[in-house]
């Protein structure tokens, strides 16, 4: 099963990707185990279980830092689309999660 974080501002406008990603994900008979957090404390949090984190559109000037910080983890970065997040396009953010994650075995 893939584990996936946003990191997005508040958690918020991200549970609609969250669903829809999860929606996706049934559809295609597959498991997932995603949800978003605060990027706010993203020092405090463990990534040691997440093979993706992606990033909302809203915290993409902490983008640089995040990635410096997750560097020291074996995990996917990537970002999430402007247009797929504002539309919720669960099926585009599920085939980037797939990407990153082939990309992170590979």
């Amino acid at each position: 099963m893939l584990r996936v974080v946003i990191l997005c501002a508040m958690g918020m406008s991200s549970s609609v990707i969250v669903n829809a990603v999860r929606k996706s994900a049934a559809a295609r008979d597959m498991e997932i185990d995603i949800h978003c957090q605060p990027s706010l404390n993203f020092k405090d949090q463990d990534f040691n279980a997440v093979d993706v984190v992606l990033l909302a559109p809203q915290i993409r000037g902490q983008a640089a830092d995040i990635r410096e910080y997750l560097k020291g983890y074996s995990v996917a970065i990537g970002e999430i689309g402007m247009y797929e997040y504002a539309l919720a396009k669960g099926d585009v953010v599920l085939d980037n999660i797939l990407k990153l994650a082939e990309q992170k075995q590979g």
